[in-house]
């Protein structure tokens, strides 16, 4: 079913092995989707994993986002290192570039807003998002400091079924949720 949801999307963000084994981007959007270096300023690290780093920025003339607002920059390991066990499987590459091309699409006041992609000057692979600070979800579900007010428990299982609707009902033909 994902590999349908991959062929049928339109892709305009691919990534591409090349024969030394290096990640080449493809990029065919909007120049006003592509973020340069100069239009943001590092802040802090937020979190790391296998899939890479988020980093806390600030905008800089970033369209339509004001300046100093507080974005987050999703970078994705390359994986082109030469330790195997660091190295992107396929699978996992196919994943990263799915994540590009749906993000792009989902226009929604409960998903995370999408501000543009890094543009390949940056020598990165990333998104630009909207910064929602307060930790993950994760975090916030199971911090034993927090207790979670029923109304904030409500409030949040509204917006995420509103999400879901939207996703499945308004992404159509992708269908998200089966």
């Amino acid at each position: 079913m994902l590999d349908d949801l991959y062929y049928s999307l339109p892709r305009v963000v691919t990534l591409e092995r090349n024969e030394k084994g290096q990640i080449r981007c493809n990029l065919k959007v909007a120049a006003d989707e592509l973020v340069g270096p100069e239009q943001f300023e590092f802040v802090r690290t937020i979190s790391s994993g296998g899939f890479g780093v988020v980093n806390l920025c600030k905008s800089r003339n970033l369209g339509k986002v004001p300046d100093g607002k507080e974005i987050a920059i999703k970078l994705f390991t390359r994986g082109e290192g030469t330790d195997p066990k660091e190295k992107l499987s396929d699978a996992r590459l196919k994943s990263i570039e799915s994540e590009l091309n749906y993000t792009r699409i989902f226009k929604h006041p409960n998903i995370v807003g999408y501000y543009g992609i890094l543009s390949p000057t940056t020598g990165q692979i990333g998104l630009v998002m909207e910064y929602l600070d307060g930790g993950t979800v994760f975090d916030v579900l199971y911090s034993k400091k927090n207790v979670i007010p029923l109304a904030f428990r409500r409030t949040w299982c509204t917006q995420l079924i509103k999400a879901a609707d939207y996703l499945h009902n308004e992404c159509a033909p992708y269908r998200f949720i089966h």
